[in-house]
């Protein structure tokens, strides 16, 4: 799990729109397969969908994909026109409207960002983006639309940034697509006639890409840059508009939308200096049950110190996690953290 979260990869094991797609293409060809209508295939498929989602949970993505698909059937059904950016949109206010905290939850705001940051950049990308060959193109593509709106959130939530997930998306992602892709057509084969060799080549398919999965995962490619500052931000949310624009409009701009990506890059370089050249000492409490833990990190990140109050009896493994994260979070390495463990005493007189 932790090899796919780091290539960026860990929304194929995760219940997301894709999946629903697969499952929505798989009812609708079955169902034209066996000469059903157009609209009773994806009647068929919207009912398919609501089952699904019943069955694996109501997180975030999986109602994002599940609304969005009904209404894309709803609209084909009606013979109306549908638009992607409207039913994202309608979905999310749906979402919050049952339940306005989920404003706030990881998932949703990943889900719905990462989903929003395709449909404003993946076409236009694709179309500005001449000199590439379609197996490397499309994959790049997906990859840096569906981060460029989230990256301040990523850095937030998990305070690292993947330089292999460019490649596990070229490489190890359509390996997996096509796994997936025949599992279910194995599925529906192997109730006619036995197919093992198939079995076999999906065997070796995932074997080979969860070893590449592996390796690009503790490859080192991991940029541990912590949160990013406030008003860098802002910056790079300014300098994410102005791309946009120059990107959407004539070709003439293609200097400019260098130089905006650019820029937005150096947001990132200044955020990390002016976090590890601050002057003045940082603490930062750690909530625990049963201790209480300080982060003291020195100016300039020179040196950090974490202070554990827990009687011997208490284990702080279990808390080592959130201790970490929270480490990263300010851009300092576990490893490079000086630990002292002590108990306070309380005196009663």
């Amino acid at each position: 799990m932790k090899d796919f979260a780091y290539t960026g990869l860990i929304h194929i094991l995760s219940i997301s729109g894709s999946h629903i797609a697969l499952l929505l293409a798989l009812i609708y060809g079955l169902g034209r397969f066996v000469k059903l209508r157009k609209r009773t295939c994806l009647i068929l498929g919207i009912l398919v969908a609501c089952i699904y989602c019943c069955i694996v949970g109501g997180d975030a993505p999986v109602i994002r994909a599940t609304m969005m698909s009904i209404l894309m059937c709803m609209a084909y059904v009606k013979g109306r026109l549908y638009q992607a950016k409207q039913a994202l949109c309608i979905c999310a206010i749906l979402c919050l409207v049952y339940d306005p905290f989920s404003l706030f939850d990881v998932s949703f705001q990943l889900s719905f960002g990462a989903t929003y940051g395709l449909l404003i950049w993946g076409k236009v990308l694709y179309e500005r983006i001449q000199w590439l060959p379609k197996w490397i193109k499309t994959p790049l593509v997906l990859c840096v639309s569906a981060q460029l709106l989230i990256l301040p959130l990523q850095l937030y939530y998990f305070h690292y940034i993947s330089i292999a997930s460019l490649l596990a998306a070229c490489i190890v992602a359509p390996i997996l697509d096509i796994s997936i892709i025949l599992i279910f057509i194995s599925t529906v084969i192997s109730y006619v006639m036995s197919i093992s060799f198939l079995w076999s080549l999906i065997d070796a398919l995932l074997r080979i890409s969860l070893y590449l999965n592996h390796v690009l995962g503790r490859s080192g490619s991991l940029l541990w840059l912590g949160m990013m500052h406030l008003y860098c931000v802002y910056v790079y949310y300014t300098l994410l508009g102005l791309f946009t624009y120059f990107l959407t409009n004539k070709k003439e701009y293609t200097v400019y939308v260098v130089m905006s990506l650019l820029c937005m890059v150096a947001a990132y370089g200044v955020s990390y200096y002016v976090t590890h050249h601050n002057k003045n000492t940082l603490i930062h409490y750690i909530p625990m049950k049963q201790c209480n833990v300080l982060l003291c990190i020195a100016p300039n990140h020179e040196q950090a110190y974490l202070l554990i109050d827990a009687p011997d009896y208490i284990k702080t493994i279990p808390n080592e996690r959130q201790i970490n994260q929270t480490i990263r979070a300010y851009g300092m390495n576990p490893r490079m953290v000086k630990l002292s463990t002590f108990t306070v005493t309380v005196w009663q007189g």
